[in-house]
């Protein structure tokens, strides 16, 4: 399945709107993406409306406690 974020401002780039197209958990593409298009062509998406929120990428947590 691929995930579609649309209309997110990306993170380190104020004002500028895009779309986020996720395979696999990776970005497979940033700018338009024809939602039609791809569910024409047999792909089952899962769309996040992101209006008015920051798209940004994920962050891990690097620290352990070991005792």
């Amino acid at each position: 399945m691929l995930a579609l974020i649309q209309g997110g401002e990306l993170c380190g780039q104020p004002g500028r709107r895009q779309d986020v197209l996720l395979t696999a958990g990776k970005i497979a593409r940033i700018g338009v993406v024809d939602r039609r298009a791809v569910e024409a062509a047999g792909f089952e998406v899962e769309v996040v409306d992101a209006s008015g929120c920051w798209v940004a990428p994920g962050l891990i947590d690097p620290h352990e406690h070991l005792i």
